[in-house]
């Protein structure tokens, strides 16, 4: 990794096997074989990419590697890079884990991951103090995510903190928004153990497009969703979970409109209408 940038990408493949080749050694091949088999019946990248780019990143997923390169080289060095992979690789097999490694294995290590840099800089180099602003919307967005009381982000919490996690570190890496297709490539974990590959799109879709509903930081752009960073105030997180069980719940929605126009002291209750007539009279 302390070779010069020009040497280390003189081939287009080069930086990969470099990292790889210092990473793992794979002894039994058929294995792979097997989780490819099984990957694409749930994910669509491995047919799209083929064997051959499969078995090459094994057991990594491709694009993550570059998302936590481009990271790592904003904080310090490609060394970070090598840091996190080895990490979440040794993780793997402390655990005995059976899962692909991609950006959620290997968040925590990001995040907690300093670095005191070279050439003279002084201070310790990390995301919580390179990316200030970006780190605490992003603790403001798990702090949302935290608070769901109902509905597919409470149900499936820690498939959404995965999801969340993704397009956090998308973004510090300036990568475009995701679609859902591309968030359940990146996340690699199917619904439940029948689940077929739409079936796993249609339910990465429906996460996807309840995330702007209960976090500020994640916006839908054309389809796609991506991390934006916004603080969250509490005020500002309360409301918009009262507005969204509003919208959903008729008979709440009119009981509280009707509070708000009839209580006695009430700035409304002179101009109240006679009836409820709804939410279209908003």
């Amino acid at each position: 990794e302390r070779l010069k940038l020009y040497e280390l990408l003189r081939r287009e493949k080069s930086y990969y096997e470099v990292v790889l080749k210092r990473l793992r050694k794979i002894k039994d091949e058929e294995n792979i074989e097997m989780y490819y088999q099984y990957l694409k019946r749930i994910v669509n990248w491995p047919e799209q990419r083929g064997i051959g780019h499969f078995k090459f990143f094994f057991p990594f997923y491709p694009d993550a590697i570059d998302v936590i390169r481009i990271i790592s080289a904003r904080l310090t060095t490609a060394r970070s890079a090598l840091y996190f992979l080895h990490h979440a690789l040794l993780r793997a097999i402390e655990q005995n884990s059976k899962d692909m490694l991609s950006l959620w294995n290997v968040f925590e290590d990001i995040i907690s991951y300093e670095e005191a840099p070279s050439g003279g800089m002084t201070g310790v180099v990390s995301i919580k103090t390179r990316y200030q602003d970006e780190y605490r919307a992003y603790e403001a967005a798990q702090k949302s995510l935290d608070g769901v009381t109902r509905g597919p982000l409470k149900i499936y919490k820690n498939r959404a903190s995965k999801i969340l996690n993704t397009l956090f570190l998308y973004k510090l890496a300036h990568r475009p928004p995701l679609s859902p297709e591309q968030a359940l490539n990146a996340v690699m974990e199917t619904k439940d153990l029948t689940s077929t590959l739409q079936d796993n799109l249609d339910h990465y879709e429906q996460l996807l497009i309840e995330m702007p509903k209960e976090l500020l930081q994640i916006e839908e752009r054309e389809g796609n969703f991506i991390f934006v960073e916004r603080e969250t105030e509490d005020w500002g997180v309360l409301y918009k979970k009262a507005r969204n069980e509003l919208d959903q719940s008729p008979v709440q929605f009119a009981k509280y409109y009707k509070k708000l126009l009839e209580e006695d002291g009430s700035l409304f209750k002179e101009v109240a209408p006679d009836k409820i007539v709804g939410k279209e009279f908003l």
